[in-house]
């Protein structure tokens, strides 16, 4: 009968730790930087990268997902950093959390190296993506507050971009940006 009971706690345990383990896994990068779009890099393509650097200390395990174009190209939880490529044109990329969302539709150059800093909104437990986009030099300053942490798992039901993968433009012309600046061009 012990081992019987032992079962049982086992399996509650396993049944707990799967209802509470997060649908996005992030995990460290791969070895070669090759891999993994880098920051501060000019690639030789005419892709352009854009960088999401998260350093807020609070809402640790609360994950922000990033899609570009509907695309999944990356998420952060806590303060984390991961950078993708992206051809040039139109982009709506929005940042969510179970709590909400903001979105930026914005115009990405040959070449241009855009950064993000993400923040958030805390208010009674609620917590929604924040942020802006800010120029190389600030770049710079937030990256060795965080850790570049790279989306390995999602939902079957998400499209997901990988390694250096390339998030593709929407058709049509330029849309003025919405909740916020322009990225600035690097």
């Amino acid at each position: 009968m012990p081992r019987l009971a032992a079962r049982v706690r086992l399996a509650v345990l396993a049944a707990s730790a799967a209802a509470c383990s997060p649908p996005y896994t992030l995990g460290d990068p791969p070895e070669s930087p090759d891999l993994a779009t880098q920051p501060f890099i000019p690639y030789l393509d005419s892709m352009a990268s854009v960088c999401i650097i998260r350093t807020s200390q609070l809402a640790q395990a609360v994950t922000f997902v990033v899609h570009d174009n509907d695309v999944l190209v990356g998420a952060t939880r806590g303060p984390t950093w991961f950078c993708y490529r992206a051809q040039p044109g139109r982009h709506r990329i929005v940042m969510r959390s179970e709590d909400g969302s903001q979105r930026f539709d914005v115009d990405l150059e040959e070449r241009g190296r855009y950064y993000f800093d993400q923040s958030l909104s805390y208010n009674l437990g609620i917590v929604i993506p924040q942020g802006q986009w800010v120029d190389e030099p600030v770049a710079r300053e937030l990256l060795p507050r965080s850790r570049h942490r790279l989306l390995q798992g999602a939902p079957a039901k998400e499209t997901m971009l990988v390694g250096t993968d390339i998030a593709g433009a929407l058709p049509g012309p330029t849309a003025q940006p919405a909740g916020g600046s322009p990225p600035p061009r690097s």
